[in-house]
Parts: C-alpha cells; structure tokens; sequence
C-alpha cells in the first residue's frame, strides 16, 4: 500500500507517456504491426524466429522483450532486456536499462532500479521521465531502508525480548537444576550415610562377634586351665595324703621289718641248727658203720 502511488506513477512513465514502450524498427516490421496491434502471441512467434537466427541483435532482444513485458513474463522480459544492455545497439540498450529500471520498480528492487536509471541518465542526461523514475526509485529505497530499520529495530527487540526471556528461562532451569542437584546430593549424602552407619554396625557386629569368639576361647582356655589347676591341687593333695599316709605306715613298716629280720634270724638260726645236728649225726653215723667193719 505504501508503494502503490509510486507504482501508479511509474506504471505512467513506463506504459502511458514512455516513448521507450514502441518498438525499435526492423527491416521486417510485420512482428511490429502485430505488437502495435497488440496481438503479442503473434509478435512473439516471429521475434522468436529472428532472435534464433540473430541472438546478439540487440533491437530483437528489446522488441521481444517488450513482447514478453505486455504478456506479463517480466523475468523472461528481464533477461531480454539484459541481452540487449550487452549488445552493441547502444539505442536497445539505453531503451532496454530504462524498462528494466521500470521492472525493477515494479519488483520492489529499488537499488537495482537506482542503477539502472543512473545508467540511462548517463547517456540521456536531460530525459525527465528517466529523472522521475531515478526519484522515485530513491524515494522507494529509502523508504525501503527505513522499513527494513524498523523491522531490524522490531527483530532487534524481539530479539532482546527473547534472550531475556531465554536468559529468564535459563536461570529458572538452572535453579531448577541446582534444587534437583541439590536435593539429588542430598539424596546421595543420607544414602552414603546411610551406607556408612550399615558398614559401622556391620563392622561393630562384626567385631562383637570376633570378641564373643575370642571371649568363648579364653573362657574355654580358663576353664581348662582352672581344671588342669584343680586337677593338678588334686594331684599334689593325692600325693601329699599319700606321702602323709607313708609317714604314717612307715613306724609299722620298721616294725615288721624287725619282725622279718627276727624270723629271719630265727629261721636261719634254726637251719643253722638243724644243719648242725644233722652234720653231727652224720658224723655219729659215719664212725658207727666203721666200728661196725670192724
């Protein structure tokens, strides 16, 4: 909408006042009778059939541009335009700059609109519709520039907005974070401790146990100690009554003694005597046998 009156305007220099619109002359104008009689399908058949034969007639490149302009293809009308710009017909490429200024202008590419009405004006310094269009194409592209500052300014903003609102999000996410690493820590921290007051009552069991153990062993090992204890008072108490009792039998153990030795000396004594007597009646014996051979 902001552009719309400088369409108009431009739609006027391009299509109502323009000289530049007809077409250049040819040896065969029968192409151009059927352009001026608008009958462009027509026109643009036998411009196609020259263009072929003649690619770098600059005249044909302009001509059937117009052709393809009126059709309303103004990218192949471009392209056209462009062609006859590079030729060497410097009539088709002062008209062919000043109609794709105009179809630059109608594209809303107002730089390149600006360049090419600079470069028609180069060569056609006092052309006034070429002076209007180059204004008009000024005036869109600043005011092209100031939209697209604003639209900058309005991206630049929302875009500030957002990274606030990201930079928001962030350190929301990040305290959350934090909370969760926190109580995740927290967590961890009662589990180890947790863990911890499992291995110390396991290692105190552990220990309470090995302690009963060693408790049992040493009162297994007192006890025997104490029974080899009694048994060893009982040994010595056993020996000392034996040896009281031995005391005591020893005066009788004398006493029989002497008695044996008595009855011993008696019996030898006796045996002695016996002996005697038998030798003494062996040898009463012995002299009665003799007196007897006698």
């Amino acid at each position: 909408m902001k552009y719309l009156w400088l369409l108009c305007l431009v739609s006027c220099c391009v299509f109502g006042q323009d000289p530049l619109g007809r077409q250049l002359p040819m040896s065969n104008n029968e192409a151009n009778q059927l352009y001026a009689q608008q009958e462009y399908e027509g026109a643009k058949e036998l411009y196609e059939e020259l263009y072929k034969k003649d690619p770098t007639n600059g005249a044909l490149a302009y001509n059937l541009g117009n052709v393809y302009n009126a059709l309303g293809d103004a990218e192949k009308a471009s392209e056209l335009y462009e062609q006859a710009i590079k030729s060497k017909n410097q009539v088709a490429a002062n008209r062919g700059r000043f109609n794709l200024g105009n179809l630059q202008m109608n594209a809303q590419s107002s730089q390149e609109a600006v360049k090419s009405f600079s470069d028609y004006l180069r060569n056609n310094p006092d052309d006034v519709d070429g002076k209007r269009n180059l204004e008009l194409a000024l005036r869109m592209m600043e005011q092209q520039q100031q939209q697209q500052q604003q639209q900058d300014d309005k991206q630049q903003d929302k875009s500030e907005d957002q990274e606030q609102q990201e930079q928001k999000q962030d350190q929301q996410q990040q305290s959350q974070n934090n909370q969760d690493s926190d109580e995740q820590q927290d967590s961890q921290d009662q589990q180890d401790n947790q863990d911890q007051e499992q291995k110390d009552q396991d290692q105190k069991d552990q220990d309470q146990q090995q302690k009963d153990q060693e408790q049992d062993q040493q009162d297994e090992s007192d006890k025997s100690e104490e029974e080899q204890q009694k048994q060893q008072e009982q040994d010595e108490k056993d020996k000392k009554e034996q040896k009281e009792q031995e005391q005591q039998n020893e005066p009788e153990q004398d006493s029989l003694n002497d008695q044996v030795k008595e009855q011993i000396l008696d019996a030898l004594n006796e045996q002695e005597l016996k002996q005697q007597k038998q030798y003494q009646q062996r040898k009463m014996g012995t002299v009665k046998r003799r007196a007897k051979d006698w």
